[in-house]
């Protein structure tokens, strides 16, 4: 019987935003709003003083939309459009002052359909979903799939993403069905009066919007994770400590940040940049991204794309690369005196190339800090590591260097948990989550890679729970393998650099002069194995306790050990380091001793 009394409160509040208790039977009265309002906690619904009605507790805005609703649907059946279009403008605001989002004024129209555009706070939606979307209200109540080509074509005239929430008059699901039915269905989320008015009247109408759109988009669509490329700030985690030493000493220190690729160098230059901008106010902040720069050509060309620089580049001659300082001084001479800071992303190749010319550029780069106060951030690997460590570089003692790895334990939990938590994902039991630490090391990108396949496994069931077995298919798939694989030796590819790893890989753990007196049985040079250490310690394939060196990814070597013939792979890395001539330099300088 409570079912039918629930149905009736619901249709009621729906209706009138108010329902008269005296119509329910007196003796269950009391147990009928108290076990609704029990159920439906999600609702901010409340009883008046005398315990006669229950109404919202944002009555004045329920009243203005239920106002305004039956405004647009009578304007709809009376084919009055122009009234339509302002009833659907006062919904749109109404939408807007319930949740933390605002109108940017721009809207538009086509046949039956009106559209506004709304601007929402990049951290709201903790998964993939533009900043800026349009609300199309549909003007028609009987409805078919040509109204959901018509909102497409509304929504690319609005803006160039195709994510929209729809609004539909009618009083039945056709719509949601056409929508479901289309190519659009990850694109579009269909609202009707009811569920509209229950996000209006929901204790977090924001939660209650965000549980709308998970139910009818996939879950692939909006997945926050990105395992191939830097990330955003909603799925950014740990890297506190560097994070603080870069805010805390950026007026009086350069950077250096150094990692293997996809560990999350440019993610930290990402989440850095608009903290950087916020605190430095006597500061410009310039951020460059270099990964296909190699020359000094492509260099200035990667500068003229900042308007900034665009008409002084072409001023001065690209071979040139001094001249960098004038453009910097004429920059800071335009701009009032204010400091530049460079976020140079990714420096390798192109400090390659300063090498073979006298190390020009980044004595430009060095001058600049000392003379004009200029400061600089880098990332970059193996050449820069190699810069910063030789006294007659330009580099030595010219950065603070910072060195990222793995994350952390509890930030890597929270890279795990947080996301999914947002997606109304559950884990069946904690002990996947410390597989995915455990198997990963803790290492972002895997991480994200992970979950990032759990979510697709479970897309199509009915209940969002995440178990052991979702996990394992991923963990022992082909794919999974060679992925990790190649994220573990990242840049590590000489056969120099993976002979250090094999020669040691059956051991816990070992210090340099372990891997020297292997190499001296395999007469190959030993001179160079202390800094290959670290920079395979830059590249997270090593840790280090004091003076003892282990395997970062432990668990991973195990799944390798498995799959590979690792005794048949330092053979070959063996037979190569010969080739390329290793053996015989030792050789040589044997007989020459």
């Amino acid at each position: 019987m409570f079912h039918a009394w629930e149905n009736q409160i619901i249709r009621e509040l729906h209706e009138a935003n108010k329902v008269i208790l005296s119509n329910f039977p007196r003796k269950h009265r009391y147990y009928i709003y108290e076990r609704f309002l029990s159920d439906h906690q999600c609702l901010n619904i409340v009883v008046d003083n005398k315990g006669q009605t229950l109404k919202p507790a944002e009555e004045y805005r329920l009243y203005k939309y239920i106002r305004n609703w039956n405004d647009a649907k009578g304007a709809i059946r009376e084919g009055r459009i122009e009234d339509f279009r302002k009833a659907a403008n006062r919904l749109s605001l109404v939408f807007c002052e319930a949740l933390p989002f605002s109108s940017n004024g721009i809207d538009d129209h086509f046949d039956q359909l009106y559209g506004k555009m709304i601007d929402i706070d990049s951290h709201i939606f903790n998964f993939k979903i533009p900043h800026k979307f349009p609300i199309i209200f549909i003007g028609d109540l009987e409805t078919s799939q040509k109204h959901v080509q018509k909102a497409y074509e509304l929504v690319t005239k609005l803006c160039s993403d195709y994510f929209a929430l729809l609004i539909s008059f009618s009083d039945d699901e056709t719509f949601y069905h056409c929508v479901r039915d289309s190519v659009y269905k990850n694109d579009f989320v269909v609202l009707d009066h009811n569920s509209f008015w229950d996000i209006l009247c929901s204790k977090s109408p924001t939660k209650s919007l965000i549980n709308d759109i998970l139910e009818q988009i996939d879950l692939i669509k909006v997945s926050p994770y990105i395992y191939n490329g830097p990330v955003q700030s909603k799925v950014f985690f740990g890297r506190l400590e560097e994070e603080k030493r870069i805010l805390q000493n950026s007026e009086r220190s350069n950077f250096v940040i150094m990692a293997n690729r996809k560990i999350g160098k440019t993610s930290l230059l990402f989440r850095l940049l608009p903290l950087l901008k916020q605190k430095l106010h006597r500061h410009q902040i310039f951020y460059f991204d270099l990964h296909a720069v190699y020359d000094y050509k492509s260099f200035y060309a990667v500068l003229e794309r900042n308007e900034e620089f665009e008409k002084l580049v072409k001023e001065y001659d690209y071979g040139n690369i001094l001249h960098f300082s004038k453009i910097v001084s004429r920059i800071k001479n335009k701009n009032n005196d204010r400091v530049p800071m460079f976020i140079f992303d990714e420096i390798d190749s192109l400090l390659s190339h300063d090498l073979q010319n006298n190390e020009q550029l980044f004595k430009v780069f060095r001058s600049l800090s000392q003379q004009e106060n200029v400061k600089f951030i880098f990332s970059g690997t193996k050449v820069i590591s190699h810069c910063i460590s030789n006294p007659e570089s330009p580099f030595f003692n010219f950065c603070e260097p910072i060195k990222i790895g793995t994350l952390d334990y509890k930030s890597a939990r929270e890279l795990i948990t947080e996301p999914m938590h947002t997606l109304n994902i559950e884990f069946e039991n904690e002990e996947i989550i410390d597989n995915i630490n455990e198997i990963t090391s803790c290492h972002p990108n895997m991480i994200q890679y992970i979950c990032d396949k759990l979510i697709g496994a479970i897309n199509t069931k009915e209940k969002r729970v995440i178990t052991m077995e979702d996990f394992k298919n991923i963990k022992f798939s082909s794919q999974f393998y060679k992925y990790f694989e190649f994220i573990m030796w990242g840049q590590a590819n000489s056969s120099i650099e993976r002979l250090i790893i094999y020669s040691m890989w059956n051991r816990e753990n070992f210090k340099i002069d372990d891997i020297v007196k292997e190499f001296d049985k395999w007469a190959l040079p030993t001179e160079e194995i202390e800094s290959l250490v670290t920079v395979l310690e830059i590249y997270s394939i090593l840790s280090r306790v004091d003076d003892e060196y282990f395997f970062t990814y432990k668990k991973f070597t195990e799944i390798i050990d498995q799959r590979t013939d690792v005794a048949l792979l330092t053979k070959s890395c063996l037979q190569e380091a010969i080739s390329d001539g290793m053996g015989s330099q030792r050789s040589d300088k044997s007989s020459r001793q």
